[in-house]
């Protein structure tokens, strides 16, 4: 299996883990943080003082899980390049930065705070990292930035290599303007009953007129 489709289907097995520690741990974790919570925040009837059942926390993960095994199929189908993937990738990783900051506003641990910063976050870095250097268009809403050889602006990149790399792009960009002149015309338009991988093309000709489309990045 390629990197990216481990970074695909790793997603579900990551969440698997996580979420074992969950609803293993949860019910007590409420029980001990839900009285010290303001009168203000609404709880269900008796959470305040009993905390949630394992039963209730059963419920929730098993919706969650669809949702999740949902986004890596379609991850996985799509090499990548799906939103839909992406985003749930992107939310799966702020998740676990929210339990590792819950257990230290409280002080004490908090449930999913042992594989948050073991298997969460390091899974959520390392696949958002695979996306971009195997050439994934970006379709979150936020995106790291990963020093490379190809970046001007990485520690160590000398101003001739900076130089070499805008003029391959800008050669890129004259190739694709002299190839597809529809698409970098700035007519092109996405249909609002376009398919998916309507869209998807759609995308990736937009980028493609960018002069910081990679040269020789596969779609």
């Amino acid at each position: 299996m390629s990197r990216i489709g481990r970074a695909t289907a790793g997603l579900f097995v990551a969440w698997c883990a996580h979420d074992l520690e969950e609803l293993l741990t949860m019910s007590a974790t409420t029980r001990a943080l839900f009285p010290d919570l303001p009168d203000g925040v609404p709880l269900p009837n008796g959470a305040r003082e009993h905390g949630l059942t394992t039963r209730y926390f059963a419920t929730a993960i098993a919706t969650v899980g669809l949702i999740i095994a949902a986004a890596s199929v379609r991850g996985h189908r799509t090499s990548g390049r799906s939103a839909f993937y992406q985003t749930t990738l992107l939310a799966f990783g702020l998740h676990g930065i929210g339990h590792v900051a819950i257990s230290l506003a409280a002080g004490r641990y908090a449930s999913g705070v042992v594989t948050s910063p073991t298997i969460v976050v390091p899974f959520w870095l390392w696949a958002t990292r695979t996306l971009d250097r195997g050439g994934v268009p970006n379709r979150r809403t936020f995106q790291p930035r990963w020093p490379s050889s190809r970046d001007p602006s990485a520690p160590g990149t000398s101003s001739r290599t900076s130089s070499s790399v805008t003029g391959r792009d800008v050669h890129d960009r004259q190739v694709s303007e002299r190839n597809h002149p529809a698409r970098c015309s700035g007519r092109l338009h996405i249909r609002s009953d376009a398919t998916n991988e309507q869209f998807e093309q759609g995308f990736v000709d937009r980028l493609r007129c960018s002069p910081q489309w990679p040269i020789g990045t596969k779609e």
